[in-house]
């Protein structure tokens, strides 16, 4: 049985981020115009829009590759792991605990704007200053709030401050998962059997969300997408090792039976239909291109995606209130916009920029290098 390499390199893994980040941003921003002008919610472009929730289920995967190859060269790189869990923590926090700041200053900008009429309402302020708690803001500070509306089965239901932190929530506790397989598994019987306990997750994950639906709890209803990139992994680094496309064969034909699932219930956001099948065919994908990977990584047409996939945490981070205050600044010029193209387009442009300065000074002075991740 072939050992997992030290390092399985993936170069345009920053493509398919850029892609998703888009789709998250052209997805918040379309919502956003549309609250402006309720007759575009009907146009083919804003429907069309409707499903770039769907990169969330991307990055998923992409995370699930990306932390499997963190961990595996943890094993052989530090015996105590910590580095592996200082890297996800400044990874995470540093940038999201400077996203809330930035959120809570351009709060009171759109607030005033809206008050004193400089520019429209756009449904942002409104109810978002009582988040502002002292018990929200300490669970929000750590990510805690989904755990605590679990366990307190919705009897406490903690709202995020930065509503697009719910995905955080989700990704810190997969990499807990993983760092809990590390140091009780792979410590003592090394990367194959970690993997091979990981895969187990994933497949339990799966049969749960099939048999149960919306009663799995958080993190485990979504586990399935992230274990899905840990299964990537793990075939691209054992492509000689039938074990690894034996558990993908056991995870697609379980797959299956998630699609007969369509629930989507509030407060536990559960995997439905499209995100199963979205997620399985984006694993498929990168294993078929893994073979193309140098070519593509370094194909001239491509590289302003891959800019855009390196920033992609920046931009997840600060979208989702830049745009706001982008559009209401568009709103009072009153430019023509029929289409809502341009709407959507200054929109993106703007979380972009903002993303470029977020990175640079709120997310790049945290990275010693650049992360696996």
């Amino acid at each position: 049985m072939s050992k997992p390499p030290l390092r399985l390199s993936y170069l345009s893994l920053d493509l398919w981020r850029g892609v998703a980040s888009l789709m998250v941003v052209i997805y918040h921003t379309a919502g956003v115009h549309s609250y402006h002008h309720k007759e575009l919610i009907a146009s083919s472009i804003f429907r069309l829009a409707e499903y770039g929730w769907l990169g969330v289920q991307m990055f998923f995967v992409i995370s699930g590759f990306c932390i499997a190859n963190a961990a595996v060269i943890s094993l052989s790189r530090d015996p105590h792991s910590r580095d592996f869990f200082l890297a996800r923590f400044r990874r995470i926090f540093p940038p999201y605990w400077c996203s809330l700041v930035v959120f809570f200053i351009l709060l009171k900008i759109t607030s005033y704007l809206a008050s004193n009429k400089f520019a429209a309402g756009n449904g942002f302020s409104e109810g978002v200053d009582g988040l502002f708690s002292s018990n929200y803001i300490l669970l929000n500070l750590f990510l805690a709030q989904n755990l605590v509306t679990t366990i307190t089965h919705f009897s406490w239901n903690i709202p995020s401050i930065l509503p697009i932190s719910w995905t955080l929530c989700y990704e810190l506790a997969f990499y807990i998962l993983i760092g809990l397989a590390l140091v009780t598994v792979g410590r003592r019987y090394g990367a194959r059997l970690m993997l091979r306990s990981l895969h187990c997750l994933t497949l339990l994950c799966v049969l749960a969300n099939a048999i149960w639906g919306n009663l799995v709890p958080y993190p485990f209803c979504m586990w399935p997408n992230f274990g899905l990139g840990v299964l990537v992994y793990d075939v691209l680094g054992n492509a000689k090792d039938r074990e690894s496309r034996r558990w993908f064969g056991f995870i697609f034909i379980s797959l299956l039976a998630t699609l007969v699932r369509t629930d989507y219930s509030l407060g536990i956001i559960q995997p439905f239909r499209l995100s199963t099948v979205v997620s399985l065919f984006f694993a498929l994908l990168l294993i078929v291109l893994h073979p193309l990977d140098s070519r593509i990584g370094k194909h001239k047409f491509l590289m302003g995606m891959m800019w855009v996939g390196s920033i992609s945490y920046s931009l997840y981070l600060t979208h989702h209130y830049i745009l706001r205050v982008v559009l209401q600044l568009f709103e009072k010029l009153r430019l023509p916009d029929p289409s809502g193209v341009l709407g959507l387009l200054i929109g993106v442009l703007g979380s972009l920029g903002f993303a470029l300065l977020f990175h640079r000074f709120c997310e790049k002075p945290f990275l010693k290098k650049r992360p696996v991740n």
